[in-house]
This record gives structure tokens, sequence and C-alpha cells, in this order.
């Protein structure tokens, strides 16, 4: 069995994965405007059940746009997946749905899953992407009728191993070597990218697992995927009633974003919840609004990567000046992604990933709160 070097796979990935960092943050940007003004069309429309439902086919297309950013940043050091943890077996069991149209009316899936749950640290969607890859490669290396099986073994006290295995025409040993690296690929031209298989590799390096393939020609191959057992995650739901809207009346808030058409986006949300909005659209403007604003500041919500000052260190000087104001960062890169800001971060930032949801600006809001209420406590004391 051939086990893929993944850390000289991360290095080759290396100058990918800022490509793909650069573009999801722009791409975000635009699903958060995109989004926004959904939402804002949605509220003034009323019950137009026709207009409506155009809306919520938007609104679905920026989800499933965002998770294609999530994909694109499994390349080299994108971290997308280290936040969430999923149910393996439950992932697989309803990817089959999703599979069956992908392959071939000659090709069978068969499943050999545990009945209990195992956890893996890592996203379901980018799980099910790993799949489709591992699923469409064996569907064209399958000739005549054949299988693809997926097995899971449970056995092991601290490892989740995922099994997907094929009877097609099977890999060359001289290739083998080779079937990971980016843009390769021995398809005919337009038939592959030659990405699918280096995007797995990018994701078990992050996880913390393994890749192994064992293959022999006539006699189909077999992936290994290795994944560190995860503890099954706490269930917190948020409930979202009066007092979540009445804990922000008489706040101020100040955002700061250079994509000025998210701005006034922004602004209108953050006032459905009872704050007072103000705007910069940079982190020079922000400074001079500080400076001329007599009240307290109870927020100050920015981006983190803008020209001139980033919004790292605007929050440090912004704080140094109005230390009772709750800091929350916003980016493009989803999930702490750009490693050169998010280093700079002071432990345990709140930072909302773009495009974000309403309940999430609700909770990260109600976190910023509560810093604050407890650091005034303490200095009280």
């Amino acid at each position: 069995m051939q086990r893929y070097d993944l850390t000289s796979h991360t290095q080759k990935l290396q100058s990918l994965g800022q490509l793909a960092g650069g573009v999801a943050h722009d791409f975000n940007n635009i699903l958060s405007i995109i989004e926004g003004y959904a939402r804002m069309l949605e509220r003034q429309i009323g019950h137009d059940a026709l207009a409506n439902e155009k809306l919520q086919h938007i609104l679905l297309a920026t989800q499933r746009g965002a998770n294609i950013t999530k994909r694109l940043l499994s390349f080299g050091r994108q971290n997308i997946m280290l936040n969430s943890v999923c149910d393996i077996v439950q992932v697989v069991r309803e990817s089959e749905l999703l599979l069956k149209p992908l392959m071939a009316q000659r090709l069978t899936i068969q499943m050999d899953l545990p009945d209990k749950a195992l956890y893996v640290a890592c996203d379901s969607d980018v799980i099910i992407q790993i799949l489709i890859n591992l699923a469409v490669n064996s569907r064209d290396a399958v000739r005549d009728n054949g299988t693809v099986w997926l097995h899971i073994n449970a056995d092991n006290q601290d490892k989740v191993i995922l099994l997907i295995t094929d009877n097609g025409v099977g890999i060359a040993d001289t290739l083998i070597t080779r079937i990971f690296e980016p843009f390769f690929t021995t398809k005919s031209q337009g038939q592959g990218t030659g990405l699918g298989l280096s995007m797995v590799a990018g994701v078990m390096q992050q996880v913390g697992g393994t890749i192994d393939v064992e293959s022999k020609l006539g006699h189909g191959t077999q992936f290994q995927l290795t994944f560190p057992k995860a503890e099954a995650p706490q269930n917190k739901l948020h409930s979202l009633d009066t007092k979540d809207v009445r804990s922000f009346d008489k706040k101020t808030i100040l955002i700061v974003d250079d994509e000025e058409l998210l701005l006034p986006i922004l602004q209108v949300q953050l006032q459905e919840l009872g704050l007072k909005v103000l705007q910069a659209a940079n982190a020079e403007k922000a400074l001079i609004i500080q400076e001329e604003y007599p009240e307290s500041i109870d927020f100050l919500l920015t981006d983190i990567v803008m020209p001139g000052l980033n919004g790292v260190r605007l929050a440090e000087l912004f704080t140094s000046l109005r230390p009772n104001t709750g800091v929350i960062y916003m980016t493009g890169y989803p999930n702490r992604v750009d490693e050169n800001y998010y280093q700079q971060l002071p432990k345990d930032s709140l930072v909302l990933p773009k495009p974000f949801q309403p309940q999430l600006m609700i909770s990260t809001l109600e976190q910023a709160l509560k810093r604050v209420q407890n650091m005034t406590v303490e200095e009280i004391i």
C-alpha cells in the first residue's frame, strides 16, 4: 500500500492555496452583498409567494457559492474544516443520494457502515466532496459492470478508517506516486483537471489524517482515509426571541469595511436589532469618527483585510482609546484562513466569516457584549 507524503503535498500546493484564498475573499464579499439585498427584499415583499420563492432560490445559491469557496480553500494551508465536527457515518450514508446520479447505470454503490455514530473534525460538505471525487474516479476506472464499495472501520479506538474501493482497471506502479500532484491526470484533455485527488490529500493533511492507496492493474483500486476521532459536538441551540433584540437597544456600533456596497446592508440589519449604526469605508475614517463622536461606541465591527490600516491594527488603536468597546472581526476568508492576519489576532477573538447568517451575527454580538460587561465588573472590583 502506497502512503502519500502529505507534508510534501502541502508545500506543492502553497501557491494554489494563496490564489484560492484571494478568490474566496472577493467572492464572499460579493455573496454577502447579494444575500444582504435579497434578505432586505424578502422583508419588503411580504406575502408575495412567487417573489418569495424566487428570493429563496437566490439565498440558496449564495449558500452554495459559500460552499464552493470552502472547497477552493481545501488547497494548501487553508484551514476550512477544523472548527466543525460531524458524524462521518451519517454523512457517508446520506451521500448515496448524491453519488448515485454520478454513477453510470452499469455501476452499483455498496455501503458497509457501522450502526453507531463516529465523529471527525471535518466539515460534512468537505467529506461529501471527497466522496464525490473518489467515486467519480472509480466510475471512470470501471470499463464494464462494476461496483464501488464504501466501508467504515469502527474498530480502532482513536481512528476512523474510510475505505473507497472499486474493481476497475487499476493504476500502474509508475503513476501511483503522482496521482495526488496538482494538475496531474491520466484522463483525456477536457475530461479532468487533475485537482480532485490533490484536494483530497490537502484535506487529509489539515485534519491530521493520512491517505493510502493500493492498486493493481486489472484488479481495481482502494483508497484508505484515516481520520483522528473527535468528541461528539454539544448541541447548543440559539433561540431567537424579542429579548435578543432588546439587549442591543441604545447600543452603538461602528462598522468598517472597504466594500462600500456592503455597508448599507449591514446598517439595515444592525438597525433592526435596535443598534445605532456608524459606518466607515476604511480604518482611517473610523478613527476620525471615534475621535469626533461624543458618546460611547459599544461595538466595533471591522473587516480584517483592508487597504492601508488593516482591521487588526485598527482594533488595537481603537481599544487603546476606547477600552470598553467590544471588537468583532469579519472577513471574506472563511474560518481563519488568512494566516498573516489571523496570527495577529488576540486570543479568542470574535470573527464573523462572510457571508454570515443573522443568527450568527446576533450570537456574536451577545458574546462581545458579555465580554465588555465582564471586563467592566472586573475593573470595579
